[in-house]
């Protein structure tokens, strides 16, 4: 059924298993690799807008805030709704920001880019798949590999802005 893609991504050796793993490894990355690209790009917007080191100090707060907020929420989304649900938010989510972030003409608009960022969890909602769908003998290496792909995204993410 699930056979070595299970294997690799240390969950239940089912289809479903290795489907669900599969499509929420897939969006992390993605995911990693557009948030690493805005992270890269964001100083040159704050810039262009007529922001200072200042402002972005205080943009780079309010996401922080914005994300420690949400996380709590997400949570409880994903605990309540199943975490399909909740990758889908967290993903339109940074669409939305990352989409507000290119159109953003003012330090106001690069403000309100960073709006969405409270329902920015693809990473946090990725491990709840994990969870779900992994043996708990399995958990640890399953998570590991959670993290370890994301940063595979993020190495994509800053290699797609290599001049």
């Amino acid at each position: 059924a699930g056979g070595a893609l299970a294997e690799f991504l240390f969950v239940r050796p089912t289809r479903e298993a290795s489907a669900r793993a599969s499509v929420a490894h897939a969006a992390n990355l993605a995911y990693a690799a557009a948030q690493e690209i805005v992270m890269v790009v964001l100083p040159y917007v704050n810039e262009k807008v007529g922001g200072t080191v200042l402002t972005f100090s205080n943009l780079r707060f309010a996401t922080n805030a914005l994300n420690l907020l949400g996380g709590v929420a997400m949570g409880a989304v994903s605990d309540r709704t199943g975490p399909k649900v909740a990758l889908i938010v967290s993903h339109a989510a940074a669409a939305a920001s990352f989409f507000l972030v290119g159109a953003a003409s003012s330090v106001r608009s690069l403000y309100f880019s960073v709006l969405p960022t409270i329902a920015m969890h693809g990473f946090q909602t990725t491990m709840h798949v994990m969870t779900l769908n992994s043996d708990s003998s399995q958990r640890a290496r399953a998570l590991g590999r959670v993290g370890s792909l994301y940063g595979i995204g993020m190495f994509i993410g800053s290699a797609m802005l290599l001049g």
